[in-house]
């Protein structure tokens, strides 16, 4: 795959498509939590008034919307998921070059420099980004999320018997 502005551009579209997503995930899980540790605190009088069976229906309306969620931003048919740009990169790693990430994200002298070490966190050379390090970010997210995906592939999108 050639590497060129068209690329990064798409890339930034698509990723402009995904925060919002990835956003309300990470939202919706600490607001989750918070769900739990009050109920938690409050499990007698919940258990008193009844409503058990309300925050378990709760419960499960939050998963699958998150397992959809998830399925939806790594796995999605549509052009726009993080692992197909994530694929995408890595086969143009080494046309990827630190003056092109610095003309795109010039050093602020008035703020804290952040661009070369993200930059380097993903380069061997310290010039290009490394194939290897990109593949081992896809290949991670692939097998973090793949629980996720075949289940919501099969109990919630399929409504079939999961494992």
């Amino acid at each position: 795959m050639k590497f060129t502005q068209s690329s990064w551009d798409s890339w930034n579209e698509w990723l402009e498509f995904l925060n919002p997503r990835i956003t309300r995930l990470l939202i919706y899980s600490d607001r989750f939590k918070d769900l739990i540790k009050l109920q938690n605190i409050n499990l007698a009088h919940i258990n008193e008034v009844g409503y058990g069976d309300f925050l378990t229906m709760f419960k499960n309306c939050y998963l699958t919307r998150q397992i959809v969620e998830v399925r939806k931003t790594v796995k999605s048919r549509d052009k726009k998921s993080l692992t197909k740009i994530i694929y995408q990169m890595e086969k143009c790693a080494n046309q990827i070059t630190l003056d092109f990430y610095l003309a795109l994200h010039p050093i602020n002298p008035n703020s804290v420099e952040w661009q070369k070490p993200t930059f380097w966190a993903l380069s061997d050379n310290l010039v290009t980004l490394s194939e290897v390090k990109i593949s081992s970010l896809r290949l991670d997210l692939e097998s973090t999320c793949e629980p996720i995906t075949d289940y919501c592939s099969k109990a919630v999108a399929h409504n079939e018997e999961a494992a």
